[in-house]
């Protein structure tokens, strides 16, 4: 018999890993990977998102999203949009800008994590990555 856990039960180990495994990673680890998309912000700088492994798998695996180019010394919002759900989480941005943060998977499906940062009082979105889990 399988169990089926809550959203919010979910919810509060997706974010208790996170806050356990914010740490800074340096701008040339964060740049690898294929997957790698930004965008122009309000003051025309691009900042990165990188998730791996890409592919994941399903049920419960670890991805890890890794960036550069945010607001240094700051907090970054990060959404990740799955197949069934919606998990929203903050992380620490380092004094350089970088972020890193990493997530359970759940369903099979693609994934799309966006991440946003205030810029002059508007929530702005920094970078967007899909992640495939198969």
């Amino acid at each position: 018999m399988k169990r089926r856990i809550s959203f919010m039960a979910a919810l509060v180990v997706a974010v208790g890993l996170l806050a356990a495994t914010v740490v800074t990673t340096p701008p040339a680890l964060a740049s690898k990977g294929s997957n790698v998309r930004g965008g122009p912000n309000n003051n025309g700088t691009t900042a990165t998102l990188v998730l791996s492994p890409n592919p994941a798998q399903s049920g419960g695996a670890i991805f890890t999203g890794t960036g550069f180019g945010y607001n240094p010394s700051s907090f970054a919002y990060v959404n990740i949009h799955t197949p069934m759900s919606l998990y929203a989480t903050s992380v620490a941005t380092d004094a350089s800008g970088n972020i890193y943060f990493d997530h359970p998977t759940a369903e099979a499906g693609t994934y799309q994590v966006e991440v946003f940062q205030y810029q002059k009082n508007k929530l702005v979105r920094k970078a967007v990555a899909d992640l495939t889990v198969e």
